[in-house]
């Protein structure tokens, strides 16, 4: 899974952090050690001692480094047996995570508690963007939706089309595959970022990177970055990389050669690495879509992704 840089940046910054702590109470305790047992002060001065004359004298022709070892692994032995001697604990267990003690790092790979802390940035920013704790499968409710199939379309009635639409986000969710993509389609107000954010706290939930925005922020976002003299790429970058993106709103955004480009940049690389995203539009007919953005990018969309469509009556307005 691939986590963005500032995710990176967060966790280990905090893992120096709790590196730093756990230093701070071992020097502590070893303090501590030292005022209960000076003979223990005295094995550590010289065996720091004994490596100081290794290191400053181990280039030398005539140096007996056999003779300084073998004084090393006595004074260590001597030291071993007296803390056994006084039940005296080496490892009082002062990392926060004692798999890779707090180096993020555990036999050359990634430990659980740097991708947990990546995790947990990447929900904090889905958070701060988006109500993402309110918006989970067991908060959408199904009653607001019509059960008559007039309110519908082609014989199918708001609420049985929800019921399939919702099975279908769970399902996506539940068995998250980096090949597969959904295209929300319906008018304002009929769940389509509940249901979206409900699928990135799952996938989110099980160790995958999912990065959520909104369409008009978004490119507004990336523009400014690549006129910028630096012409940064890091957000655009971010938004190819992640494992799940949800691009919520597609059409609230300003439309130029800029945008359209950038839109079909995002799409046509992550359907190329087979990644996954959901796209959420208010936007109702395949027609406008390809009017909005052109064939190029609108033949992209539809061509990989599964298409859901919402109708039914505004749920916002039915809850106030």
């Amino acid at each position: 899974m691939a986590f963005s840089e500032k995710a990176r940046t967060y966790a280990f910054e905090e893992l120096e952090r709790r590196r730093a702590s756990a230093d701070d109470r071992a020097a502590d305790y070893r303090d501590a050690l030292y005022l209960r047992f000076p003979a223990l002060l005295e094995f550590d001065r010289r065996i720091a001692s004994l490596g100081v004359s290794l290191a400053k004298s181990s280039l030398k022709e005539d140096f007996e480094y056999d003779s300084v070892m073998v004084q090393m692994r006595e004074i260590q032995g001597q030291r071993a047996r007296f803390l056994a001697e006084n039940k005296v604990a080496q490892d009082a267990g002062f990392y926060f995570c004692e798999r890779c003690s707090d180096t993020g790092y555990r036999e050359g790979k990634l430990c659980v508690c740097a991708i947990n802390l990546m995790r947990e940035y990447s929900l904090s920013e889905i958070n701060r963007v988006s109500p993402l704790e309110l918006s989970g499968f067991g908060s959408f409710s199904l009653d607001y939706y019509s059960t008559d199939p007039k309110d519908g379309y082609d014989g199918l009635s708001p609420r049985k089309n929800m019921a399939n639409v919702l099975a279908r986000c769970v399902d996506f969710a539940r068995r998250f595959d980096a090949d597969e993509n959904l295209l929300m389609m319906g008018d304002a107000g009929l769940g389509k970022t509940h249901l979206a954010l409900a699928i990135a706290g799952e996938v989110l939930n099980r160790g995958f990177e999912v990065i959520y925005c909104s369409a008009a922020n978004i490119f507004k976002k990336i523009e400014t970055e690549y006129y910028e003299e630096s012409r940064s790429t890091q957000t655009i970058d971010s938004l190819k990389r992640c494992d799940l993106l949800v691009l919520d709103d597609l059409g609230a955004e300003y439309v130029n050669a800029f945008t359209a480009s950038v839109i079909y940049d995002i799409v046509n690389t992550r359907a190329v690495a087979r990644r996954s995203c959901i796209y959420t539009t208010n936007i109702t007919r395949l027609d406008t879509l390809e009017t909005r953005y052109g064939e190029k990018v609108s033949s992209r969309l539809t061509g990989c992704c599964r298409l859901l469509s919402f109708f039914g009556a505004d749920i916002r307005l039915m809850m106030k």
